[in-house]
């Protein structure tokens, strides 16, 4: 472990797991404090089937009689720079053990020269329809592009049945139009001949007609559709469509934190939103598995903590100083987590009549709330 005087120094940084037995990088993240040796820990108390790709790989080191060799790839950065660092170089390693690629990673990983000057000379796209965006990333280069988009994405049916044509980008890029004629449950008996997935959806639809392919493929995504840290392959050009009265209920299955950021989500970045600055429990917060951002009632964001800090400009570059309270350094949520809750409802118990607090707590039987100065 880093002793606080060093941890100090480093600041933020990138850092790469290496396996021991044959010297393969497995693993790469950022962080400060003991961030880098947080994993190790996770490994320790977890067991079974609970193992994900990474701690399975340290469990095994770890039963071969080997230890983890933990590398400080660059260090004394701040938040933004130690984000592309880490992307940088998962582009670099293939093979690694991530759950997702790096922050950018879809839209800004490696690309031929040629790409990058399609994707930066191409003007961007105006929306003049309710479209559905899906990123055909990783699976655009083993079909063709309609059977890439169509099947099989976690989504509202409610919310997709109103898209008026959904575009297929890859990274940045409209690549192709569809139209949806319906939205059916990905099954086999509705998709015959594509594997089951259980929860989610694909639809049955055509090419979009001429004059809306010419209005949008060849465009790229403007930029706030791709936010820092959002790495779920859906986006809307629409708001305002899932409400409390049309959403399902969430059920948690996490320890979760529901931070309604309501008046800031409008103004920043979702993750910016969600994370700073916060009258809370720094042991209430740090109990928690995922962070949900809400608003209006409807859960739009789901974030992990790796570590809460006080509200300083030295711990928040850039952000106004906020004594006593405190702001958070995470990630988006995995999408098998952020599929739990995204597009659902505050549960009504979490809702009560008069209720201002911003935070509330999935755990509680009588959540305790802590309210946030007014912007």
């Amino acid at each position: 472990m880093f002793a606080p005087v060093v941890a100090e120094k480093l600041k933020y940084y990138v850092y790469r797991l290496i396996d021991p037995r044959n010297g393969e990088t497995f693993y790469v993240g950022k962080g400060r404090g003991n961030r880098v040796f947080a994993h190790i820990r996770a490994e320790q108390n977890l067991e079974g089937d609970r193992l994900e790709n990474k701690l399975t790989r340290i469990h095994q080191i770890r039963l071969a009689g080997f230890e983890v060799a933990h590398v400080i790839h660059r260090h004394g950065m701040d938040e933004r720079t130690a984000f592309e660092v880490e992307a940088a170089l998962i582009d670099a390693y293939p093979g690694l053990t991530n759950i997702v690629g790096g922050h950018h990673g879809n839209d800004f990983g490696t690309m031929h020269a040629d790409e990058i000057v399609r994707r930066y000379a191409a003007e961007p796209a105006v929306f003049k329809h309710k479209a559905l965006l899906i990123s055909v990333n990783k699976s655009s280069a083993e079909t063709s592009p309609y059977e890439a988009t169509r099947y099989a994405w976690k989504i509202s049916k409610v919310k997709a049945e109103q898209a008026d044509v959904i575009l297929a980008i890859v990274q940045g890029l409209i690549v192709a139009a569809f139209v949806a004629d319906e939205w059916l449950e990905a099954t086999e008996e509705n998709f015959p001949g594509r594997e089951p997935v259980p929860g989610r959806w694909g639809f049955v639809g055509r090419e979009a007609p001429t004059e809306v392919r010419n209005l949008y493929v060849g465009k790229q995504v403007p930029d706030e559709y791709r936010r820092p840290g959002a790495s779920n392959p859906i986006k809307y050009t629409w708001t305002g469509n899932i409400t409390p009265d049309t959403a399902e209920p969430a059920v948690f299955r996490h320890r979760a934190l529901l931070i309604s950021v309501n008046r800031s989500a409008a103004e920043n970045s979702l993750y910016e939103a969600t994370r700073y600055a916060w009258k809370i429990s720094k042991s209430n917060a740090e109990e928690a598995e995922v962070i949900l951002a809400t608003v209006q009632g409807v859960i739009v964001g789901a974030f992990v903590a790796e570590q809460w800090l006080e509200a300083t400009a030295e711990s928040f570059p850039g952000r106004e100083e906020r004594p006593g309270r405190l702001g958070f350094i995470g990630h988006e949520a995995p999408d098998e987590v952020a599929e739990l809750y995204v597009d659902k409802r505050v549960p009504d118990e979490l809702r009560k009549r008069g209720a201002a607090n911003p935070i509330k707590y999935s755990w509680s039987t009588k959540p305790r709330l802590f309210s946030r100065e007014s912007r």
